[in-house]
């Protein structure tokens, strides 16, 4: 038998079974707390490989912002003659900043009546 001493200053006797369990559990929250640590550590790799991929793609995807911004621009001279107070929007990927080379570009006419 061992004593255990709690924060509350009881102390209390332990059984052999007891002093093994507890022990149990001691081990099993120390390699839950290294299995948790080396999970965010591999989470914390991947998510500086996913940063830096779309960094690169962003940065060489730059050229053709401006190529977006004018087919946003001529569209919304195209559809300001049929809707005057229309506007054109960019919106999903690129509009979020999370375009890839393989992706379209979306526009949106907003203020389009139907039929007119």
């Amino acid at each position: 038998r061992q004593w255990a001493a709690f924060a509350s200053g009881v102390g209390l006797r332990l059984s052999e079974e007891e002093m093994e369990e507890r022990a149990r559990r001691r081990r099993l929250a120390s390699d839950a707390a290294r299995g948790a640590s080396a999970r965010a550590e591999r989470l914390g790799r991947i998510s500086a490989g996913v940063e830096a991929w779309a960094t690169a793609t962003q940065e060489s995807l730059s050229p053709l912002h401006a190529w977006v911004a004018r087919s946003r621009a001529a569209l919304q001279v195209a559809a300001a003659r049929i809707w005057p107070d229309c506007t054109v929007e960019v919106y999903g990927s690129w509009a979020a900043g999370l375009q890839a080379h393989h992706s379209d570009v979306d526009l949106l006419v907003r203020g389009a009546e139907p039929g007119s």
